[in-house]
Formats: structure tokens, C-alpha cells, sequence
């Protein structure tokens, strides 16, 4: 049996899982809907609402890269043949370590990848009003410095006609293993929300920068608004072809595959016991 912790105000009840840290159910009470997608399998964090990923996110070519002239050679899982995708803090137990005055969800894990990394975890969900805020520490339990990485993968609702902006500098597009392209500034219009448009009825899966941070805005038609934030600055979009329930929008500290870069540039190198921190925040109001 999982184990599951829940929270609620008088905007929103809030329902985490141990297995993953995931957000199995957020739902905005006022007018009863699911902020994101309901949980289909309480163990299995690919099927919750929201699911941490650390120590790296997405997919790294090759499955491997070179760190101080040594191969790193990254194991793999039964839910990819070919990728350790998002890390394994989503496939980790969790165990509790607070769940005070109904406002906050405090969760640690630890992990030892052999051979790659080993680190300490703690992911703390709180309710606010209208706002859950999510924080994410990570700590190198090693004995060496390591590059990290991490992020949020929301799966957000959506209905027909939602609505998605947000402002970018700048595109990595997908080839065809799901790893990105060379960056581009000039960004395709399909995949372009500088202004509010509907989300289009196609296959997206995109890593953007954002230099001053992520700042998104979700509208949907029955009047709710969603204003994500996040001082990471790379977002990946992902959302399945055709008319589909959900859009990911995923705040990351890392783009992706940025441990096959000759500096290593967007991962958080840390030294033994050194920490690194990631936030994000999900704000829900109503359009009059």
C-alpha cells in the first residue's frame, strides 16, 4: 500500500504520494477542478500529477558523458530501453517528515547510483491561499564534486480551447530520439507563446530558455487562470499529438542533455555536502 499525505484550504486539497513525491491530486475546491491530472496508479509517479526529476532531468545522449576524464555510464530502468530518464528521484520511495497545520507536505529521500552519484533529497509541497509553492533541495552526498540537475514535470489540465504564453529567448527543437537540436533563437511559430494563444492540436516536445525566469500563464475556458513561476530559466513543453488532456510544463535548473556540453554550462556543480535549491509556484484565480 502507498502512503499518501494531504492538505487543503479553501482553495485547494492537496494530495502527495511517498512513492515518487508526487502530487496525486491538486483540485481547485472553489469551482472543483483538477489543476493537474488525477493520479491513475498511486505508485507509479509517470502517472501522477507531478513528479520531482533529480539528479538530472530528461535524457542525456548516449546514456552517458564524460566527467574529469572519467566515463559516466548511466544505468537504465523498466520504463525506458534506451534512456535513465528524468533521473530515479521519481521512482524512489519518499518517507515523511512533516505535515504541519494543514499547510505544508515536507519529504526526504536518498539515493546511491552506483557508480555515478549519491545524494539526499528534501521536497517540500505548501499551500498558501490560492498558491502552492514547491521546493526542491538536493545534496551531494558524495565523495566528489558532480554536475546536478533538476525540475518539476507537471502534467497542467487542459480543455479545449486553453489557452498558453509565455516569453522565451530562445528553442532547442527535438530530433527524432527525443534529444535536442542546436539552440535557436528565432523560435517557429507553432511553438511560439509570446502572446496568448490556444495550445495547438500538435506534438510538442521542446526545451526553451528563458533568461529571466519562467513566468506562464494557462487560461482555460471555464474562466480559471494559472500563473506558473519558477526562477529556472529552461522550460521544457511537452504535450502529446492531437487534442490531448494535459500539457507538461516543466521548469528545469538544466537543459537538457547539457552533460554532453564542453562546459557543462546550466548543470549545478557540487562539491561533497554542498546543496542545491529549485522552486517553483502554481497560482490559480478566477476571471471575472
Amino acid at each position: 500500500m502507498v502512503n499518501t499525505h494531504k492538505i487543503e484550504n479553501a482553495y485547494f486539497r492537496l494530495i502527495v504520494s511517498e512513492s515518487g513525491g508526487a502530487v496525486s491530486n491538486l483540485v481547485y475546491l472553489p469551482k472543483n477542478f483538477d489543476v493537474l491530472r488525477q493520479s491513475s496508479d498511486l505508485s507509479f509517479a509517470g502517472e501522477s500529477g507531478l513528479f520531482p526529476m533529480l539528479p538530472m532531468v530528461n535524457r542525456i545522449r548516449g546514456n552517458s558523458f564524460v566527467w574529469r576524464n572519467r566515463k559516466i555510464r548511466l544505468p537504465l530502468h523498466k520504463y525506458n530501453d534506451n534512456f535513465f530518464i528524468h533521473g530515479d528521484g521519481w521512482l524512489n520511495s519518499w518517507h515523511s517528515e512533516n505535515v504541519s497545520d494543514n499547510k505544508k507536505i515536507i519529504l526526504t529521500s536518498t539515493s546511491c547510483i552506483e557508480s555515478v552519484c549519491s545524494y539526499s533529497a528534501m521536497l517540500c509541497y505548501t499551500l498558501e491561499s490560492n498558491r502552492l509553492s514547491i521546493t526542491l533541495k538536493i545534496k551531494n552526498d558524495g565523495n566528489e564534486a558532480f554536475p546536478f540537475g533538476a525540475g518539476f514535470h507537471p502534467f497542467f489540465t487542459t480543455m479545449s480551447n486553453s489557452k498558453l504564453s509565455f516569453k522565451a529567448d530562445g528553442i532547442w527543437l527535438e530530433d527524432k530520439n527525443n534529444l535536442p537540436t542546436d539552440f535557436m533563437h528565432q523560435i517557429p511559430e507553432s511553438f511560439k507563446f509570446e502572446d496568448l494563444k490556444n495550445i495547438p492540436d500538435i506534438w510538442i516536445n521542446n526545451g526553451y530558455k528563458l533568461a529571466d525566469g519562467c513566468n506562464l500563464f494557462l487560461e482555460h475556458a471555464n474562466g480559471i487562470n494559472i500563473n506558473v513561476k519558477s526562477p529556472c530559466h529552461y522550460l521544457q513543453v511537452y504535450k502529446p499529438q492531437g487534442d490531448s488532456s494535459f500539457i507538461c510544463l516543466e521548469p528545469q535548473s538544466q537543459y537538457v542533455d547539457a552533460h554532453n556540453s564542453s562546459t557543462f554550462e546550466s548543470l549545478t556543480i557540487l562539491e561533497p555536502n554542498q546543496v542545491m535549491e529549485i522552486k517553483m509556484e502554481i497560482i490559480v484565480t478566477e476571471k471575472l
